[in-house]
Order: structure tokens, then C-alpha cells, then sequence
């Protein structure tokens, strides 16, 4: 049995608001530019959340001139979603002035939303941003799993559509204090057959690095896509990087950007349909390589489009800078680190001034 323990409920309270003591100070983002002053900072539905995490920067800085491009963790293809982040978004623009806000979309149809609300919106999914030298082939491993799953452990992963692969390897992270312990538990006995890779020897589960990930997915024939919707989710991009094909359900989000019919399948979502899936994509014996400068051509393209919204940025700022020269300084994997506020005002403001 692994070891999983549940959280009572006073610890887990505890927990959160230790975490919401934390964020005050403290939230996920990059610093692209000081002069002119870009951030890229990622935002979910929740943009509630997105504002309380970053309202000590945005309040340390509104006296300056400064832009947001906000890349979108989750899906915003239905009209309502971007309706009720229009109406937070406009509050935020009318406290703080002096700052632009850019959406990067991960999908044409996230862009037309955005740009009918009257947002700055640019088409570049999130996936360009995962790092191919951490994800890639490795000469000498040996593949002993048919399929992998890399996903969170929430219901709306659907694991239970990969329940009739017997050769099943699954990689998750988990937030103890906040997910549903129930479902992880239920996962943890229904899949007792698979391999978990973040469990050790003795039972005991640990987050992997992403190096780990990569040394996992790379003795696993093909990758698992599973959700009805989400973001554009980094599993994704992993699996076809690191060369192993996908089997996937439809999907809202963006993950199918990077997909064709020579290095995917799309195939219904019920466990019979994938297992199918993943016994057609195997007999097809795909090239790891081949899936890889496939990829890497798609994420590149995506990759440009950044590189010259920034450049588009400096040139209306009447900066003389070449962005693209500056960009394998500044890349890092996901595009985002964990920064202090207050290390992050105290640099700007230093160099400002």
C-alpha cells in the first residue's frame, strides 16, 4: 500500500493560509525587461487569485510605466469565461494606468475572444516554452511501458480511460492541502497494477524533477492526453519532445496544436477506444527522432512570435535593443521562477532610479 497521508482538516487550514501569508510576498513569473518594464506572468481562471498574488507588485510599481503578457494556464474558449475575466481585468486597468496587459492565447479561437473584449491578444500557445534540452531522447533507455500518463491527480484527468492498459506507467504531482484526497486514494488502488514513478521503494511518494520526469517518459512507448479541457498542457509537449508519440481524447485547450495524425491519435474517450489507440500507435513504431524535429519546428514558430512581440515592445518604447539576442539568456524552462516582490521591486526600482 503506498503512503499517502490525508491531511486533518486543522493542519490542511493551516496549511492554506500559510500559503496565502506566502503569496503576499511571493508568486510565479518572469522578468523579461527592466527598461522598458515586461513581466510574463501566467494567469488561470481564477483571475481573482492572479490579482491577490501579484497586488504588492502592482501596487510597488503602478507609479511605472510597465507591461503584463499574461500567458493562460487554462482554456478560455467559451464567451463566458472571458466575459467575467474582462470585467476583474478592467478593475485591475483602472487602478493601475500605466500598465498593458497582453493575453498570450493558446489557440486561434482563445485570440478572437480576447481581441473582441478589446484585449491586446497575440496567438502563442504555452508549450513553446517547455525546455527541449531537459526533454529529448536517451540513446540507452530501454522501453518496458506501453503507455504513460503525466497528470495531475484531479478527476478531471479522466485516469479511469487508461484503466485497461495493463502496462500503464503514471506520473502526478499533488497539492496535498487542496486536492481531493479521496480520488487520489481511489487512483492509488483502482491502478495498483501500474507503475507509479513517483513512488520509491518503499512506498514513499516524491514530486520528480524534470530531468526525472524525462528519464521516466523515455522508457514508455507513448504518451496519454486524457482531459475533456484544460490549459495547454506541458505533459504534451514532454511526451513528443522526449519522442513518444499521443493518444488523445478531443480536447479544449491548445495540446492539439502540436499534433498530426503521423505522430497522434484522437480516439473517444472511453478506455476500450484508447487502449486501441495505443496498440495502433505502437505497431506504427514512430521514430522518436522524427516525432522530436517535428515538434521542434512547431514550437519555434510559436517561439518567434514571442520573440517579436517583445521586439514590438522595445521599438514603441524607442529602446535600441535586439530581443532575440537576449532570448537564450533569459529562457528557462516554463518561462517562469518563483520571485520575491520585494527582491523584484527593489531591483526595479534601483535601476530606475
Amino acid at each position: 500500500m503506498f503512503k499517502f497521508d490525508a491531511l486533518e482538516e486543522k493542519r490542511r487550514n493551516r496549511i492554506k493560509q500559510m500559503i496565502e501569508i506566502c503569496h503576499k510576498y511571493v508568486a510565479s513569473y518572469m522578468i523579461i525587461s527592466i527598461k522598458p518594464l515586461i513581466f510574463l506572468i501566467q494567469i488561470d481562471l481564477d483571475t481573482t487569485r492572479f490579482i491577490r498574488d501579484h497586488k504588492f507588485l502592482f501596487d510597488s510599481l503602478k507609479d511605472q510605466k510597465a507591461y503584463f503578457i499574461c500567458s493562460t494556464a487554462w482554456h478560455y474558449e467559451r464567451s463566458e469565461n472571458v466575459r467575467e475575466f474582462t470585467k476583474l481585468i478592467e478593475k485591475l486597468k483602472i487602478e493601475y494606468p500605466n500598465f498593458t496587459l497582453i493575453i498570450l492565447c493558446n489557440t486561434v479561437r482563445q485570440r478572437e475572444l480576447f481581441s473582441e473584449n478589446g484585449f491586446l491578444a497575440v496567438f502563442c500557445n504555452n508549450n513553446c516554452f517547455i525546455d527541449e534540452n531537459i526533454f529529448l531522447p536517451l540513446p540507452d533507455s530501454k522501453k518496458n511501458i506501453d503507455a504513460v500518463y503525466d497528470a495531475r491527480l484531479v478527476g478531471w484527468k479522466r485516469h479511469y480511460l487508461a484503466s485497461e492498459i495493463k502496462n500503464l506507467g503514471l506520473i502526478y504531482y499533488a497539492i496535498s492541502w487542496n486536492e481531493d484526497n479521496s480520488y487520489m486514494n481511489e487512483i492509488f488502488r483502482d491502478f495498483a497494477f501500474a507503475k507509479f514513478f513517483n513512488h520509491t521503494e518503499n512506498g514513499e511518494c516524491r514530486k520528480l524533477s524534470p530531468e526525472e520526469i524525462n528519464e521516466a517518459l523515455n522508457q514508455c512507448r507513448v504518451g496519454l492526453c486524457l482531459s475533456a479541457e484544460e490549459g495547454a498542457m506541458y505533459a504534451s509537449i514532454q511526451y513528443l519532445l522526449a519522442g513518444l508519440p499521443v493518444v488523445t481524447t478531443p480536447s479544449l485547450g491548445g495540446r492539439d496544436l502540436f499534433f498530426d495524425d503521423e505522430i497522434s491519435l484522437t480516439v473517444e474517450p472511453t478506455p476500450k477506444a484508447v487502449k486501441a489507440g495505443v496498440d495502433e500507435i505502437i505497431k506504427r513504431n514512430i521514430q522518436p527522432d522524427f516525432i522530436r524535429e517535428r515538434t521542434l519546428k512547431r514550437i519555434n514558430e510559436h517561439r518567434l512570435t514571442f520573440i517579436s512581440l517583445v521586439q514590438k515592445i522595445y521599438e514603441q518604447e524607442g529602446v535600441n535593443k535586439d530581443f532575440s539576442q537576449e532570448w537564450s539568456g533569459l529562457f528557462r524552462n516554463k518561462m517562469l521562477r518563483n520571485l520575491n516582490h520585494l527582491e523584484t521591486v527593489e531591483i526595479v526600482k534601483s535601476y530606475l532610479d
